[in-house]
């Protein structure tokens, strides 16, 4: 049995969970808030929030990062024994406003010993030292919503993409989608925002022809699954049987593939990224390399890479690992006005001494539309 659980998305049906969230006050109106916690076979998801006054308005005022502020998390079974944590999707750090606390967390433990029951949060860091005991149900008794299988999928440029199941709520029809796209893609996200700009986006059409837009991308975007491949989304309810889901366009990462580049280039030049046509606009050394918002600019190397046109249906977005003169090196992309090209910005105290940058496993974007026609189990 699946279950469709709020804010969580898609999991097994038998597992435990925290019942409501659990508040702990200290003075100066400070104080944490676990919002949620789901054990299931595919690990121990939990969230929680920090309220703190002062530590807020200090990094409203630009007198403290936010990023000081994270904080040390282990999860203890019933006999203090430390739960490990797993890396990756569904961890994550927030600052802004949420429900409780301006200071949020997201952290992903394995899954809980066989007869657990109560579990202790404790933290220790830059927001103080906490330590919250919870209590655990049976996933079933708490507010979970039953999921029916749906398992109807398209293929297209050779993606697969299933509608795997669909769950209702009281005022939207959630639906989990899976994407499958060969042997050599390490890592897959379906209706990726950033190849569209936000410009398109999922659609539901009934069986009146009605068309409705999803519900909430940040929603989609904070219940990704761990292990990738999974997305959900939400629609407004509808009571119509018969819908067809339009998906505008998926993005994988290959684990194969490199492009090799002499420094410089300085004019446009055609050439392939593993089995991808790219073109290079412009690669050089730079004393002052693009900046975000409130960083100094310093030197490095730009390199302009995109595609005018797609091939096939994909286009590259952005390269995976890169390397200059055999160095693994980080970067970070920006936009560079022309549609389809990026800048990839890789700092670099030396870079008037650089030779080659390498880029491998290419980034992709398929071209949809999808269009997954289903039924109301």
């Amino acid at each position: 049995m699946t279950v469709f659980i709020p804010e969580v998305g898609f999991r097994p049906g038998v597992g435990l969970a925290l019942p409501e969230p659990v508040t702990v006050l200290k003075e100066n109106d400070r104080g944490l808030r676990v919002m949620r916690l789901v054990a299931t076979e595919l690990g121990t998801e939990l969230a929680f929030e920090i309220r703190d006054p002062d530590r807020e308005a200090a990094c409203e005022t630009g007198s403290l990062d936010y990023k000081q502020t994270r904080a040390e998390v282990r999860l203890l079974d019933a006999a203090g024994v430390s739960i490990p944590q797993i890396p990756g999707p569904g961890n994550g750090y927030s600052f802004g406003q949420h429900g409780f606390g301006v200071f949020g967390q997201k952290v992903v433990f394995t899954p809980l010993p066989s007869g657990t029951s109560h579990v202790t949060l404790e933290l220790r860091g830059g927001l103080g030292d906490w330590e919250v005991p919870l209590d655990l149900v049976p996933l079933s008794d708490s507010a979970v919503v039953p999921a029916m299988p749906v398992g109807t999928e398209q293929q297209r440029s050779g993606v697969t993409v299933r509608v795997v199941a669909m769950a209702t709520t009281d005022d939207a029809i959630v639906l989990e989608l899976q994407a499958e796209a060969g042997p050599t893609v390490r890592a897959i996200e379906i209706g990726e925002w950033l190849v569209n700009q936000g410009k398109d986006g999922f659609v539901l059409i009934d069986e009146g022809g009605r068309r409705v837009e999803e519900l909430s991308m940040r929603g989609r975007m904070g219940m990704k699954r761990p292990g990738g491949g999974r997305t959900v989304v939400s629609f407004p309810r509808t009571d119509s049987r018969n819908f067809t889901l339009v998906v505008p366009s998926v993005v994988f990462q290959e684990s194969a593939g490199s492009l090799e580049l002499q420094l410089p280039i300085h004019v446009p030049t055609d050439l392939s990224f593993g089995r991808h046509p790219v073109r290079i606009r412009y690669a050089n050394a730079l004393n002052d390399l693009p900046a975000a918002p409130g960083e100094a600019p310093q030197p490095g190397i730009e390199v302009q890479l995109g595609t005018v046109d797609w091939h096939d249906g994909r286009r590259v977005l952005r390269p995976g690992p890169v390397f200059v003169d055999g160095i693994h090196r980080g970067y970070s992309v920006t936009g560079r006005g022309e549609p389809g090209f990026v800048s990839v910005n890789i700092p670099l105290a030396d870079a008037a001494s650089a030779q080659t940058v390498t880029m491998r496993d290419p980034v992709v974007a398929v071209r949809g539309p999808w269009e997954i026609r289903f039924s109301r189990p």
